[in-house]
């Protein structure tokens, strides 16, 4: 039964529905309640409609633009990832996979294309452009395959860079090539150094999910993962810290802590989605997932607290909790792709996926709500909701790019893709709308979009990087991919 239908056919029935309506909003929410998401698309006083589609001039087979993304705080400028791009600013100077990223600006109500950002000193398979974050006019770009150090020297294979540029009079220019730390094993041989990047005013959090040694460069476990922190600005970044995980059994082998970061302020947050153990360090359950919340003060990161999940099948082997993770001033959400359960923690659909949303209270992040897709084929096996989520205020957006239907639950495309869209209205989180790719061959099979997702006040960017067709939906250029825009009208 769905509370929100309005029921025209008997006075009866529209009073006990309206009743019903206004029980059910006004209800007081315990912060540990796993609430159901039963408000459909366009039920929340929300429509999303899209507003730009965003391809490159000259587009290029395979080059997945759409990877990744991220719109800044103010919602004015934005970047897309296309790590496989093989081509340099100019469109010119092959170099296979060695990647870019394509910069755009708000102007007049759409957008339009500003730059195109490259390695100053690309080489082939960098994969430049797997992740971007922007912070007011300064972004930075990771390229987990690059070999080389800052100076272009010290070759070790899949070491990792990140880079970073700043705006001026409307130009990006190139300001700092990060690698990891001098000292003994801070940079080696596939540490993947810039697999995840997050930038938040003059700070910088760099994954390096690979790495397998501990703040002294010793203790050597396998991938367990770390995330390096870089202050400064322009052209001017040193490293502050680096960060291991150190509570609830600390590091662990293939935990891959630093997968994905999300910073903002003083305030960090870690996904280690093939995590094992608990918020304790034990009963372990293979590849559960963990994410970690770090806070700095007086110039020192600490860990704060450690987050699993929780609930009834909340934590099961394969969730992959902290598949991705995001955060917006005390509310953070973190994504479980393989979780299999509903918000209940009943009924199960294998790998369709799941997030769950925690406020801080004092010092304590409580879990407040566990999401699962909702509607007609709103939950499908192997869809991986989760997989991407991204959170601005009062609205949290899930990729669950492997999803096959539009917006009415109809029409199924395989890994055609999908992005849910929630709303907090009176502390509880509801379902808005579900996005789904528009206009003219703007939905196809194995677009997958969902494959990144960004979100800034009342605008939310969507990655396809399956996409095979340009803004007006004609010139097939095979996986060249796309960036989908919308807003609420």
């Amino acid at each position: 039964m769905n509370f929100y239908r309005v029921v025209f056919k008997l006075k009866s029935h529209l009073k006990l529905t309206l009743l019903l309506s206004v029980f059910l909003s006004s209800l007081a929410i315990p912060s540990h309640s796993f609430v159901g998401t039963r408000v459909q698309n366009n039920r929340g006083n929300q429509t999303w409609e899209l507003n730009s589609k965003v391809v490159p001039s000259t587009r290029t087979t395979d080059a997945a633009m759409g990877w990744s993304s991220d719109i800044s705080e103010d919602g004015s400028t934005m970047v897309i990832g296309a790590r496989l791009d093989s081509y340099d600013e100019t469109g010119s100077n092959y170099l296979l996979k060695s990647g870019a990223a394509y910069v755009y600006v708000k102007s007049g109500g759409v957008w339009v294309f500003q730059q195109k950002l490259v390695d100053p000193v690309r080489t082939a398979e960098d994969e430049f452009g797997i992740s971007v974050s922007i912070s007011g006019d300064t972004i930075v770009v990771g390229s987990e395959f690059e070999d080389y150090d800052e100076a272009g020297g010290n070759y070790l294979l899949n070491a990792g860079a990140a880079y970073v540029y700043t705006r001026s009079a409307g130009v990006w220019s190139f300001q700092k090539k990060l690698v990891g730390a001098v000292g003994t094993n801070h940079r080696r041989q596939d540490d993947n150094f810039g697999h995840s990047v997050a930038i938040s005013g003059n700070t910088i959090a760099v994954g390096v999910w690979y790495q397998d040694h501990d703040l002294a460069g010793a203790n050597y476990v396998n991938a367990a993962g770390a995330v390096n922190i870089y202050t400064g600005s322009g052209a001017s970044w040193s490293l502050q810290q680096k960060l291991i995980a150190t509570t609830g059994g600390g590091r662990t082998s293939e935990s891959r802590f630093g997968d994905n970061v999300a910073l903002e302020g003083d305030t960090l947050v870690v996904g280690s989605y093939n995590h094992s153990l608990d918020e304790n360090g034990a009963n372990s359950v293979a590849s559960s997932g963990a994410a970690y919340i770090l806070t700095r003060s007086g110039g020192v990161w600490t860990e704060q607290q450690k987050l699993v999940g929780s609930g009834t099948n909340g934590r099961v082997a394969s969730d992959n909790f902290g598949s991705w993770v995001g955060i917006s001033g005390n509310t953070v959400v973190i994504g479980a792709q393989l979780q299999d359960y509903d918000y209940q923690g009943t009924a199960s659909i294998t790998n369709a996926g799941a997030a769950y949303v925690y406020e801080k209270k004092g010092s304590v992040w409580e879990l407040k709500q566990k999401l699962t897709s909702t509607g007609i084929n709103g939950r499908v096996a192997s869809d991986m909701f989760g997989a991407r989520v991204a959170i601005s205020g009062d609205t949290i957006a899930i990729s669950s790019f492997n999803h096959g239907y539009d917006k009415e639950g109809a029409n199924a495309l395989a890994g055609a893709g999908a992005v849910f869209v929630y709303k907090r209205t009176r502390g509880v989180w509801r379902r808005t709308a579900k996005l789904v790719g528009e206009g003219t061959n703007g939905r196809r099979a194995a677009d997958v979009f969902g494959s990144s997702v960004s979100v800034a006040g009342d605008t939310v960017l969507v990655g396809a990087r399956g996409q095979d067709y340009d803004e007006s939906g004609d010139n097939v250029v095979s996986n060249a991919g796309a960036g989908f825009v919308f807003q609420v009208k």
